[in-house]
């Protein structure tokens, strides 16, 4: 059987963006997108996401500053 992943995709160019959240879609995952960092950090605080796929050069912050705050949702949410 076929997993289904809930995958957040951060990328500030939206031409990559919607490319890869086709992909990602037509492949039977539920993806959820955001523009910048920020609006990233919303969505980790309000759901669950198996995989985060985050561009490295964002406007407001890299792709290592959202994985590492990522990271610290994820451990804040499981105590």
């Amino acid at each position: 059987m076929k997993e289904h992943l809930r995958i957040l995709v951060v990328e500030d160019n939206d031409t990559m963006r919607e490319g890869m959240v086709q992909i990602l879609q037509k492949a039977g995952h539920h993806v959820t997108e955001a523009s910048e960092g920020s609006v990233g950090l919303s969505h980790l605080d309000r759901r669950e996401f198996d995989l985060v796929i985050t561009d490295y050069k964002l406007a407001e912050m890299d792709g290592i500053q959202l994985l590492k705050k990522t990271n610290s949702i994820m451990i804040s949410s499981q105590g």
